[in-house]
C-alpha cells in the first residue's frame, strides 16, 4: 500500500474497533439470517487464505491498525445478500486513520460513455466476473498490521484478531 505518512504516526484504535464489534454481535444476535450470512462470510474469508489470525498481538513495537467492520444486508440480492465492510476511514485516538495516510489511487478505466462506444466497435464482446477481483493482490508482509480485524464466534466467546492478506475492495 503506497503510505504518505509513516504508519507509526496513527494512534490507538483497537479499542474502537472491539465497542464496535460488541455493537454488531448486538445486531447479529437479533437477527439469525444476517449472522448466518456473517458467519459464512467470516469463514470463506479465512478458508480462502484471505486473511490469517494472529496469536502474539501484545508487541508494543508493532504499528497496528484495526478496521471496525460491519455488514450490509441485501435480501433482495440473488447472488450476493450481504456485503461486508470493512470501515479503514475510521479515526484513531489521534483522528488520523488508515485511509488518510495513504495515496489515493486515480481512475484506471475511461468514463462510461467512451466504454460503451468502445464495446460496440467490434462485432463480438466479452465480459468476465471480477467478484474477488481485488482479493487477488497480495499485500506486503510488513504492512499486514495495518489490515487488522477484530471477530468472536459469538458474544461469549474470547475475541480474536486477524490480519487480512488480500488487498480487499471492502474497506472504505
Amino acid at each position: 500500500m503506497p503510505l504518505k505518512n509513516e504508519p507509526n504516526c496513527l494512534g490507538e484504535s483497537r479499542d474502537i474497533a472491539l465497542k464496535r464489534l460488541n455493537a454488531l454481535w448486538t445486531r447479529l444476535i437479533r437477527d439469525p439470517q444476517y449472522l448466518k450470512l456473517y458467519r459464512e462470510f467470516i469463514h470463506e474469508y479465512d478458508q480462502l487464505g484471505h486473511m490469517k489470525e494472529v496469536v502474539a498481538e501484545h508487541d508494543n513495537s508493532e504499528v497496528a491498525y484495526y478496521m471496525p467492520h460491519h455488514g450490509v444486508l441485501r435480501p433482495e440480492k440473488s447472488t450476493t445478500k450481504l456485503r461486508v465492510v470493512f470501515n479503514a476511514t475510521n479515526p484513531t485516538s489521534n483522528g488520523l486513520s488508515l485511509n488518510s495516510i495513504q495515496y489515493n489511487g486515480g481512475l484506471v478505466q475511461n468514463d462510461l460513455f467512451t466504454i460503451m462506444i468502445k464495446f460496440r466497435e467490434h462485432p463480438y464482446a466479452f465480459t468476465a466476473d471480477v467478484k474477488m477481483m481485488y482479493r487477488m493482490i497480495l499485500i506486503h508482509e510488513s504492512q499486514q498490521p495495518l489490515l487488522r480485524i477484530l471477530w468472536k464466534e459469538s458474544p461469549e466467546d474470547p475475541v480474536k484478531t486477524f490480519e487480512m492478506k488480500k488487498q480487499s475492495h471492502m474497506a472504505r
